[in-house]
């Protein structure tokens, strides 16, 4: 499989660290004395994000083969998580799990959960999934579709990303907290659309957090962001089960503040006002 992670995906993570520097010089501004006395806001360059460190990443990934829950390539992958994100000096937990998939097999998943300033008490999520999934039923070639992915895109993609993203917040300093989760078992879900097969870290995880009590300001899930002229559309929130309209709300307003960003920058073309059913 040829590994594709283009100018976009620097897009991605430049706008993301830039938003992410932004939230972060908001809470330095001091308040204004008087009518007539100004505060200087503080300027911040965000890091130089590495396309190419990013991409390493991904293809250090696709190296140890398909990462299927309960294979050795899965287990040696997590190894290599672990050790890389420890080695940019951050906080990391292993959050293990037992799982079913939906075709009766029983797995053990795991979570892994690194911190930037723990003591900050307001904090963002950023996410993504580290598994690639068992079989590729959707293949154009039909004598593949029995077989294993190795999930450039699909799951290393935003692992890359994120470890990249981890490296230089590491080195930097912000008054904002930030927990990146990468989730285990999320891509082994039944094609036929039974949503609780899916996600099955994340369920776990939103049942059972690594800190009790746990509360984001908002959360970022990167999913499949290494695509050859990939797009970013906003995700349309109405139809989603138990559906709350203040929630969504909420949610919405994290998006157009990344969408206007994007426009900002002059990269309107890649993440689109479209709308597209979550």
């Amino acid at each position: 499989m040829q590994l594709i992670f283009p100018s976009l995906n620097k897009t991605w993570t430049w706008s993301l660290l830039l938003f992410l520097m932004v939230m972060g010089i908001g809470c330095k501004q001091e308040p204004r004395t008087s009518s007539t006395t100004t505060t200087e806001t503080p300027s911040y360059q965000p890091p130089s994000f590495q396309m190419d460190s990013a991409y390493q990443y991904v293809t250090d990934q696709v190296a140890f083969g398909s990462r299927v829950p309960g294979s050795e390539a899965h287990e040696a992958c997590k190894d290599w998580i672990v050790a890389k994100l420890t080695s940019f000096g951050l906080n990391v937990i292993q959050q293990t799990f037992p799982a079913k998939l939906y075709t009766g097999t029983a797995v053990t998943g795991t979570n892994i959960i690194a911190t930037i300033n723990p003591d900050q008490n307001k904090r963002i999520l950023l996410g993504a999934h580290w598994d690639s999934r068992f079989m590729a039923e959707q293949d154009v070639d039909e004598s593949t579709r029995n077989q294993p992915i190795l999930g450039a895109d699909d799951g290393a993609s935003g692992v890359g990303v994120l470890l990249e993203i981890a490296r230089l917040l590491a080195q930097s300093s912000i008054p904002l907290g930030v927990d990146i989760i990468l989730f285990d078992v999320e891509d082994q879900g039944e094609r036929s659309g039974a949503t609780e097969t899916w996600c099955l870290g994340a369920q776990y995880w939103s049942r059972d957090p690594h800190v009790p009590g746990y509360m984001a300001k908002y959360g970022i899930l990167l999913d499949m962001v290494g695509a050859h002229d990939a797009e970013f559309p906003v995700e349309d929130l109405s139809n989603i089960p138990d559906y709350n309209a203040q929630v969504a709300g909420h949610v919405s307003a994290i998006y157009l503040k990344v969408w206007r960003l994007a426009q900002q920058m002059g990269k309107g073309n890649l993440f689109v006002k479209r709308y597209v059913v979550g």
